[in-house]
């Protein structure tokens, strides 16, 4: 029976920028496919999403599916400062992935995290898109290292993307352009591939 996989995450994992192959989600489950095309890796991603947007639907949009493995790719929205606050406090952050968790569980013990990404700060503080909404790396490095230490105490698969893109593979400082999103899904394939997930 073929592992259908989940993908749950923001506007980086839909894909947004890479204008080549639709995001680093798309390239895994192109990947997926050829190696048997009947295991596609279906991308959840929805542009903006926090953990509390994540909370709301993860339930019925894995008992829909009937999972077997899920990727959760969150946090960057979480960090964002707006309006000189942060949109979702670190410990509200830790909370609400301990929830995540546990409804995720209750359909299956494969799951996986990805880290949050460094940004260009030069870009970033704020964002071209929302001048009361700044992401700042120290930031993004507390909700990097909660999801790690979270995944350490539930011995769940972590997989570090904080350092592994240069400035010039940010499409705007914040998401990754096509560039950015094969060095994401070249690294979250290997781990799947050594963890024998995919």
């Amino acid at each position: 029976m073929s592992k259908k996989i989940c993908i749950f995450g923001d506007s980086i994992a839909q894909g947004y920028y890479d204008l080549e192959k639709g995001g680093w989600a798309n390239r895994l489950n192109l990947f997926s496919l050829r190696k048997d095309e009947d295991k596609p890796i279906f991308n959840l991603g929805i542009s903006g999403d926090t953990s509390f947007d994540l909370l709301e639907r993860i339930e019925n949009e894995v008992k829909l599916r009937k999972v077997k493995v899920i990727i959760f790719s969150i946090g960057v929205n979480d960090a964002g400062i707006e309006n000189g606050e942060s949109r979702i406090e670190i410990k509200i952050f830790r909370k609400n992935i301990e929830a995540i968790f546990k409804i995720s569980e209750k359909f299956t013990s494969e799951i996986v995290f990805l880290g949050c990404l460094d940004v260009d700060e030069k870009y970033s503080t704020p964002v071209e898109w929302n001048e009361n909404l700044y992401y700042y790396n120290k930031e993004l490095k507390k909700y990097d290292t909660a999801i790690k230490i979270f995944c350490q105490e539930k011995n769940i698969i972590f997989i570090p993307i904080q350092g592994l893109l240069k400035k010039n593979e940010l499409f705007d400082g914040v998401h990754p352009n096509a560039q950015g999103h094969e060095k994401i899904f070249q690294k979250v394939k290997n781990c799947l591939e050594e963890n024998k997930i995919i």
